[in-house]
């Protein structure tokens, strides 16, 4: 799936939105079995980085997680 229609899910399943706590995009990730949204923020002065899975129907998950560093997100998503 390319970038722009996985781009277009997300927007059209959360209606545009951003996600609070980690606003700023990193990639869109085609795992073969779902799209993954990595994106980035700050809490408390800190990194955080989030990943948002989506079933390819644009079905919500429950895989979303939250990482303190973007090579542990990025090993989760690896292991999906």
């Amino acid at each position: 799936m390319d970038r722009e229609v996985m781009a277009s899910l997300f927007r059209r399943v959360f209606n545009g939105h951003r996600n609070i706590m980690t606003p700023t995009l990193v990639e869109f990730i085609d795992t073969g079995v779902y799209v993954v949204e990595l994106s980035k923020g700050d809490f408390l002065k800190r990194p955080l980085f989030g990943v948002t899975v989506l079933t390819y129907g644009g079905g919500k998950t429950k895989l979303d997680k939250s990482f303190q560093s973007e090579a542990t997100a990025r090993e989760y998503i690896e292991e999906m």
